[in-house]
């Protein structure tokens, strides 16, 4: 057997028994073998090589009764081979099974203790039945008794009253009825099948079933609210359709992260906006208070001006006064008053020493205030050049504003308000979901009430909601990942004790040729449900050729994506158990056909060739078309 490292799964409970072995003899033929190993087993071939007839022993084994001329009862033609062994492992050691074709009788040998050896019956109504350590086999130690009919009879629970639940054989595997319902048991199946099941789930027999009067329900009004719930369950079933291709692959967890890492980048962006709105406002501050200094200049260059102009005044008044004293002075002094005659005795006093001091005094004043003024022209320019570089830097930050930080900030709101509607998209699926879960508790309690004119004993009723919804929601699970269409909107049917898309039975979803892979899935999915959450778990699932009815031509490529997941499924999702699955090689996706493929990949692949001079021919040495 090749071997995969896989992730780490949560441990679950072991199954007690698997086949390890299927031996054929005859008289004076070579003795033909199978084996079979824990996990997944892929018996693949042509037709006509032995494989279905590999399923049919097992099944004669586990102690099948055949009526006569049965024309399924292939073991009449097995070329002299006449006895079957059957070795399954236990825990403890083996157990080995032995019938003769034709025979009721079953021996039992091996080396576990707790099963004793000796004949056995093939009939459960026999003193010594095989049934009762079949049961054992699985941890039922005690007989029960299960409903049988809705009149309230019981029968003893069998081991073959469910292996058609777990051993599917070809002419069952692509039945439009549900494999879980046995196809040998009658009309009574519908009651004993289901009671089986609930067995294996729960734990509950007929003991724990109480006898209630028929209550009276009026069918126009039940009818009435299931096709009102099945309407909602449609409409909720096409809006999660729609809100899963809307999303897409993205979890809420990750929508979650890109919103907070968005908002974190915007934090920054506001934080770096902040920072330069509040510098091109410290540059406008600067800007504001060197132009109040240039002002400043101005008035001083101005009231300097004024104050030369009025030393210009002063001095051209004194210059004045003295040019006219030496006019004066160039006159001959006369000391008799030409138009009185009278002597003049005291001439007027001189000013032209006091217009000296002033004219000295004008030009020194005009000197300083030249030089200051040209101190505050020097001091204005130099602010007027700081002015101009803070402008620059001011448009240089103003501008990033709106061609960077701006935009930046639009976009990551943007974004942040796409993501938050996504993350309403989630919501609002998770909020479908669960309304869709209360529908269908509501359809389950209708479907499972009882009917006054046709049920007294309903088995439906003594199912618990959660446990069918949790088998639900392992069978969407494989659906899912399987890759079926209308995953989303499957459900399990307490009516026909098989999955619905929607309100649509499994063969009028995409066709009668797709019920071998979707029976195949339901069964896998009891398999592992018991394994992880059961009472009882056989913990073996063998079927007979399910993929070779997927041939509608309307659905070629989705058939093959559906074949192609659902051996992936097997493949790489480790689960405790045994699988045996028998089909057609060119059934089979590439990787089966490759041993290359199938490289580190944990299987155990039988391969039949139908060929004398390659691999093995069939499950009969020496017998050959």
């Amino acid at each position: 057997m090749l071997s995969i490292h896989l992730q780490k799964e949560e441990p679950m409970p072991k199954a007690k028994v698997y086949i390890k072995r299927l031996v054929l003899n005859g008289p004076q033929l070579p003795e033909a073998s199978v084996d079979f190993e824990k996990g997944v087993n892929l018996v693949i071939g042509p037709s006509n090589t032995g494989k279905s007839l590999i399923i049919d022993c097992i099944n004669y084994i586990f102690s099948w009764l055949p009526k006569k001329n049965d024309p399924r009862f292939r073991l009449n033609d097995m070329y002299g081979y006449n006895s079957i062994t059957l070795v399954l492992e236990t825990e403890k050691g083996n157990v080995i099974l032995n019938r003769i074709v034709g025979d009721s009788s079953i021996t039992v040998s091996g080396t576990d203790p707790d099963y004793k050896p000796g004949k056995y019956s093939a009939n459960h109504n026999a003193k010594k039945s095989l049934n009762a350590l079949l049961l054992q086999l699985i941890g039922i130690d005690e007989p029960h008794d299960i409903l049988a009919s809705q009149a309230g009879n019981t029968n003893l629970l069998t081991w073959r009253g469910f292996l058609h639940m777990f051993l599917i054989r070809q002419a069952y595997v692509s039945r439009e009825g549900s494999v879980l319902m046995n196809p040998e048991a009658g009309v009574n199946a519908a009651t004993s099948s289901p009671a089986a099941l609930l067995f294996l789930m729960s734990g509950k027999d007929a003991g724990a079933i109480e006898k209630e009067e028929d209550p009276k329900i009026k069918k126009a009004k039940k009818e009435a609210v299931m096709t009102y719930i099945r309407q909602n369950v449609d409409r909720l079933g096409k809006r999660q359709e729609e809100l899963s291709k809307a999303l897409g692959e993205s979890p809420v967890e990750d929508l979650y992260q890109y919103i907070s890492g968005i908002e974190t980048e915007l934090e920054k962006a506001q934080i770096a906006m902040a920072q330069a709105v509040s510098e091109s406002k410290s540059f406008m501050d600067q800007i504001y208070a060197l132009n109040s200094r240039i002002a400043e200049c101005n008035t001083m260059h101005e009231e300097f001006a004024n104050l030369m102009s009025e030393y210009s005044t002063d001095l051209e008044r004194d210059v004045f006064r003295l040019e006219g004293a030496e006019l004066f002075n160039a006159l001959p002094e006369v000391h008799i008053c030409p138009y009185c005659s009278s002597r003049i005795e005291n001439p007027p006093v001189s000013y032209v020493d006091d217009a000296k001091a002033n004219l000295a005094h004008a030009k020194s004043h005009i000197s300083d205030l030249k030089t200051a003024d040209t101190d505050v022209i020097n001091k204005r320019n130099g602010l007027s050049q700081q002015v101009s570089s803070l402008v620059i830097k001011k448009a240089d930050i103003d501008r990033h504003i709106d061609d960077v930080l701006k935009p930046r900030i639009v976009s990551l709101k943007q974004q942040i308000a796409q993501y938050r509607r996504a993350v309403e998209l989630r919501n609002e699926l998770e909020t479908l979901r669960k309304e869709q879960v209360n529908y269908d508790a509501e359809l389950f309690d209708r479907e499972t009430e009882q009917e006054a004119k046709k049920k007294k004993y309903l088995i439906a009723e003594q199912f618990d909601y959660e446990t069918i919804r949790s088998f639900e929601d392992k069978l969407i699970s494989i659906l899912t990942n399987c890759s079926f269409p209308g995953a989303e909107s499957a459900r399990f049917s307490m009516d026909a004790y098989d999955v619905q898309f929607g309100s649509r039975k499994k063969s009028s979803t995409m066709g009668g040729g797709y019920c071998g892979i979707i029976n195949t899935m339901v069964a896998l999915s009891l398999m592992e449900y018991l394994l992880e959450s059961g009472t009882y778990a056989p913990g073996m699932m063998l079927v007979d050729s399910p993929l070779s009815q997927l041939s509608e031509s309307e659905y070629i490529s989705q058939a093959e994506t559906i074949k192609d997941s659902f051996i992936h499924y097997l493949l790489y999702n480790k689960r405790e158990g045994q699988i045996i699955l028998v089909e057609q090689k060119d059934k089979m996706p590439e990787m089966i056909k490759s041993a290359t493929l199938l490289e580190g990949i944990e299987v155990n692949v039988i391969e039949f060739t139908k060929n004398k001079e390659h691999g093995r021919y069939g499950l009969l040495p020496d017998v050959v078309d």
